[in-house]
Formats: structure tokens, C-alpha cells, sequence
């Protein structure tokens, strides 16, 4: 049985309403984690953006050749601007949680305003929340799957309380 203890988080606030989510990750060549005798080069990524219509992380070239990656597969890419080959490779990611992703297939692709997208295949391994109050963007990400956010059953449940208040 899952554990509240078991689950890792992080939430980033933003100072404005955006409409683009950024996170700063890291990314290596796919390694085991747990081996203590390999130390894999990392890349500090400064804008990885968040993506839920991306059934797929992609990285940029600049990181494929940052990492010396080696192809493992080739696959058509379909994007809004059109289809192109792209090549696939082996990476970590690692979240601002400390929360690892490894293996990740990943393809090479541009990627406008950031070297790193995320995509479903992270994205859906967790409970991703984003909220917009007072003019400010907060995304909040937990791994693994924990909490069921509802906010017609929030806000009913509230409803109710103020009923029996009165």
C-alpha cells in the first residue's frame, strides 16, 4: 500500500499568470541509479517546459551533443508544424523534487524557448495541479500518484459547510 512517505513533491510559484510552465531539471545518459561505480556527465537545464499535449519528452540537440548520446532508434515526429524524422535516445531527467526518471525515451527535437520538454510519459507517472489566484501561477507535481484532486467535490463540500453554518 502506497505511503503519504513514499511520495516526493515539489511546487513552483510563479510571479505572474503564465502560460507556459518552466521548470529548471537536469538531464544525463541513462544509467542505473543505484550503481555507485558510474558517474554520468549531468546538464543543468535552466527552462525544461512542461507539456500535456507532448505524448513524449523530447531533448534538444545542443543536449544530445552536450552528452555524446547514441541513437538507440529513429521514429516519425508529429508536430503542429508538420512531421520529421527524429532520432531517440536514453536519458535521466531529473526533477527539482530529486525525483529521477530513468530510462526516459526521448527524442531530439526543436524545442522554441527551451532545450527540454516534458512530456506525458513523465507527466502521467504523477498528480500534476496547476492554479492561477490573485494573478499568480502555481504548479504544483508529486511522485508517485497519490492524492484525487476534485474541485466539484471541493467545492460542494465547502457549500455545504457554509449551509450548516448559517
Amino acid at each position: 500500500m502506497l505511503k503519504l512517505s513514499d511520495c516526493e513533491a515539489f511546487t513552483i510559484k510563479f510571479s505572474t499568470k503564465v502560460s507556459v510552465l518552466e521548470t529548471e531539471i537536469r538531464v544525463s545518459e541513462s544509467y542505473d541509479i543505484r550503481s555507485k561505480e558510474f558517474s554520468p556527465q549531468v546538464v543543468d537545464v535552466k527552462k525544461a517546459v512542461w507539456d500535456t499535449g507532448a505524448t513524449c519528452s523530447c531533448i534538444s540537440q545542443k543536449i544530445v551533443q552536450s552528452l555524446n548520446l547514441s541513437k538507440i532508434d529513429h521514429v516519425t515526429n508529429y508536430t503542429a508544424n508538420g512531421t520529421r524524422d527524429a532520432g531517440v535516445y536514453l536519458v535521466n531527467i531529473y526533477l527539482p523534487n530529486g525525483v529521477v526518471f530513468s530510462p526516459i525515451r526521448v527524442i531530439d527535437a526543436e524545442i522554441l524557448g527551451a532545450e527540454v520538454l516534458i512530456g506525458m510519459d513523465v507527466i502521467s507517472n504523477g498528480d500534476l495541479a496547476i492554479t492561477n489566484k490573485n494573478g499568480t501561477t502555481w504548479m504544483t507535481f508529486q511522485v508517485p500518484p497519490y492524492h484525487r484532486i476534485d474541485f466539484v467535490d471541493q467545492i460542494n463540500s465547502e457549500r455545504k459547510k457554509l449551509k450548516a453554518a448559517r
